[in-house]
């Protein structure tokens, strides 16, 4: 199965259901929350925020849709000001064990610049690296898609150009 335009590859494994969480339209992604353990990521959210025409934040991230489980220590992970998530890098096996976003500058049109700075590991660290991924396009992202139970199983970074 061919990966669509602006998405990243998929870490993790085949079990779990299929999830799909998005910030708003003309919101970037800018972080992430949850629970994670020392074995794996239990729940992933998103951490969005509206982006203006220069490319700067409006006001400040708000929590939106999350995936997975209730359990482990709860973390909550954010892009300095006026920066978006990039990509990721991870460890994986039959489920996700380890994830680690990267942030990069918005630019006036929208898309990411300069070099990347990772928010630190969430998770464990069993199985394989991965990574990092960024989508093709050098667009923020806005969602993440994979597959989940009660814990996070896979998931890939989806991005679009913002505002959208």
């Amino acid at each position: 199965q061919s990966q669509p335009l602006d998405e990243t590859p998929t870490i993790g494994g085949s079990g779990g259901n299929p999830y799909s969480i998005a910030c708003l339209a003309g919101e970037a992604l800018v972080g992430v929350f949850g629970f994670a353990n020392d074995n794996d990521v239990k729940r992933v959210g998103l951490r969005c925020v509206p982006v203006d025409s220069a490319g700067r934040w409006v006001g400040d991230p708000v929590n939106r849709s999350a995936t997975g489980g209730t359990s482990g220590s709860a973390y909550t992970k954010t892009c300095a000001r006026n920066y978006a998530i990039a990509g990721f890098k991870g460890r994986d096996s039959d489920f996700v064990n380890q994830l680690n976003f990267e942030c990069r500058s918005l630019d006036a049109s929208g898309q990411l610049v300069g070099g990347g700075q990772f928010l630190g590991p969430i998770g464990g660290t069993g199985g394989v690296k991965k990574g990092p991924y960024r989508c093709p396009s050098n667009n923020p992202g806005y969602a993440l898609a994979g597959r989940s139970s009660g814990k996070i199983n896979a998931i890939s970074l989806q991005c679009r150009r913002t505002p959208a």
